[in-house]
């Protein structure tokens, strides 16, 4: 945990380092944290008093990444809220997305705030669904025409594979992964086949 702080508080630090201020008032030493003042006394003797683009990206890139996967490690998208605004939102999106999947309940992808990734989310559950109980007819379900084309696929596919009958694969509509089905089941057939 004390890591984790350590870590934020460098976020913060370098939150106010890549932006422009018009004037800056100095705040009492008295009245930082330990950790802050830490942190600055840290980068102060890292890094030069005005930060490169370059080197600030860097250094909050790094950080993101040691506190997103702590939060993913402990499984706690309050660790997420050291970061800041779309950091954070990402953070928190990324472990409600791995929590629906691995409980398999698209009632869990409410909880991501952005649209697009919550229908993946949702995609990503009714596909899963659909190849563990191979009904194509889930697909349908799915938020694109292109998804429910690769979900019916991925099922017709399967199926192919696991009867050995390249006739199934003749059923996908896109024409390439009808071919890669195809030659998946004659390999498979080409393993099954006795050895002279």
């Amino acid at each position: 945990m004390k890591k984790l702080i350590f870590l934020a508080a460098i976020s913060a630090v370098l939150a106010g380092c890549g932006q422009q201020k018009p004037a800056e008032t100095k705040t009492p030493p008295a009245q930082k944290s330990p950790e802050r003042v830490a942190v600055e006394k840290l980068l102060d003797q890292k890094y030069p008093k005005d930060l490169s683009p370059k080197v600030f990206s860097a250094a909050q890139n790094a950080i993101t990444t040691e506190i997103t996967t702590f939060a993913r490690q402990k499984n706690d998208p309050t660790a997420c809220d050291f970061l800041g605004d779309d950091r954070q939102k990402s953070c928190k999106n990324d472990l409600y997305f791995r929590d629906a999947l691995k409980a398999s309940n698209p009632r869990k992808c409410a909880q991501i705030s952005d649209g697009k990734f919550q229908t993946v989310c949702f995609d990503q559950i009714k596909i899963a669904d659909a190849l563990k109980t191979g009904d194509a007819k889930k697909c349908d379900e799915l938020s694109t025409p292109k998804q429910i084309a690769k979900c019916q696929s991925q099922i017709l596919s399967r199926e192919a594979q696991i009867k050995k009958d390249p006739k199934i694969c003749e059923q996908i509509a896109d024409q390439t992964s009808a071919q890669q089905c195809a030659q998946m089941v004659s390999l498979i057939q080409n393993l099954d086949a006795p050895q002279k």
